[in-house]
């Protein structure tokens, strides 16, 4: 029980530690982010419900600024990104669990290029960023061999960071 409660403290602590003018979603789009540097978005798969795909970079050891960085991710442990799916709608970027989640499935990026800039500081958030992630022919792999390929695809004006309301 004492865990619920520490849970519940802190992300009140979290939600309030921002500004009034702290946008929670700059961007307007179902792209979404948090954390150091991670990015997600809905990903449409056919008969594949509640499917999502993410980017995740070690910002500290990438040494991202305001031009694009372009990373291979075959060659760079800094940085992953998969495509998920789930049996139920699924809320990244929290710490709450929910009661009967799984995953159902997952396509985890072998090959592929990452592009990253961090395009302004979010000055009315303590710590907070946007970015701009894009993945160029990226190539997915799940645990059976199966194969899902990204021509391109665009993670514009994300806010991230760990105060985001």
């Amino acid at each position: 029980m004492n865990r619920y409660w520490i849970a519940v403290i802190s992300s009140m602590l979290c939600l309030t530690g921002c500004e009034k003018g702290c946008i929670s979603n700059p961007q307007n789009t179902s792209t979404k982010g948090c954390g150091f540097l991670f990015v997600y978005d809905d990903h449409e798969i056919p008969n594949i419900p509640n499917s999502y795909i993410w980017v995740q970079a070690d910002d500290e050891n990438l040494n991202l600024g305001s031009e694009f960085k372009t990373f291979d991710l075959s060659l760079n442990p800094h940085i992953a990104s998969a495509i998920e799916s789930w049996n139920s709608p699924y809320q990244y970027c929290t710490d709450a669990l929910i009661w009967g989640q799984e995953r159902t499935h997952e396509w985890t990026a072998r090959s592929g290029l990452v592009k990253i800039r961090i395009e302004r500081d979010y000055n009315s958030c303590e710590r907070g960023y946007v970015v701009d992630v894009e993945l160029v022919n990226v190539t997915y792999e799940d645990s059976i061999g199966n194969v899902r390929s990204i021509k391109q695809m665009y993670f514009d004006n994300v806010l991230v960071g760990f105060t985001i309301p």
